[in-house]
């Protein structure tokens, strides 16, 4: 969220909800989704939504500038303000304002036709980068694909709103929400290929987690973990996999707006 903008007005005039009046001690402010004009004193003032109404900005001189204040109401309205701001900076700050106004309407239908990972609230919570995390993993099978060199050290496997990357030194691998369609966790010997291909007993009696995440094209990358038990995992993932479960089940929701997110090759 941004910062409120106030500009001095000078005078104001028109049909707004106000009296006419010489306005040394007016402001006029821009928020993310509002003007307002605003008294020291005890004259009202009065606010309109940025989408609701029409703004326009035509400078007076180099210090001064002319806003005009329009909307269909009810009730309709038109006003006059002179604004004591250069014309190129107000009319910046309210542009600047717009667009981030049709940025958030665009997300939020996005996330109202399935796009779910679109909607910040998701990964509230979840850090300063929005994101939880799986350490110790290792990228067991992908398919389809080719054959899965292993990497020397464990991994990192990160599930946020760029979707699930697999990262060390750098990223090896990232999957986009909109291709992803659910993520399982498994027993060591539950899994495709049983105990030999993801138990792996160790000093301490335990042996790996399976972290099975399935693709729209019908494939699946699988990854295991010896840092954390079944039950911990699936409860650590437990939100996000029913998110992805959510949108699974509602048919025409997997075509969605391409994430800038690269599928990166295994590497």
């Amino acid at each position: 969220m941004t910062r409120t903008s106030s500009y001095p007005v000078e005078h104001v005039s028109g049909s707004l909800p106000i009296r006419v009046v010489a306005a040394p001690e007016a402001v006029f402010q821009l928020t993310d989704t509002e003007w307002r004009i605003l008294f020291r004193d005890a004259l009202p003032g009065t606010a309109c939504g940025l989408l609701r109404s029409d703004v326009a900005v035509e400078p007076l001189d180099r210090r001064r500038c002319e806003v005009t204040l329009s909307g269909e109401g009810p009730p309709a309205f038109r006003g006059r303000l002179v604004v004591r701001a250069p014309a190129t900076t107000v009319r910046g700050d309210l542009e600047t304002r717009r667009a981030a106004l049709d940025r958030a309407g665009t997300v939020t239908e996005a996330v109202e036709r399935g796009a779910w990972w679109l909607d910040p609230a998701r990964f509230d919570g979840y850090g300063p980068l929005g994101t939880t995390s799986v350490v110790g993993v290792r990228l067991r099978d992908v398919q389809p694909g080719p054959s899965v060199r292993p990497a020397r050290l464990p991994l990192v496997l990160d599930f946020g709103p760029s979707g699930v990357v697999l990262r060390g030194w750098r990223n090896r691998m990232a999957l986009r929400w909109a291709d992803v369609t659910a993520i399982e966790v498994e027993d060591a010997a539950s899994g495709a290929g049983g105990a030999s291909r993801l138990a792996r007993p160790h000093a301490r009696g335990r042996h790996d987690t399976g972290i099975v995440v399935r693709l729209a094209d019908g494939g699946h990358v699988r990854f295991a973990t010896d840092q954390g038990a079944p039950p911990a995992v699936r409860a650590k993932l437990a939100a996000l996999a029913e998110a992805v479960a959510g949108r699974s089940a509602h048919p025409g929701t997997t075509a969605q707006p391409p994430i800038d997110v690269p599928s990166l090759p295994v590497r």
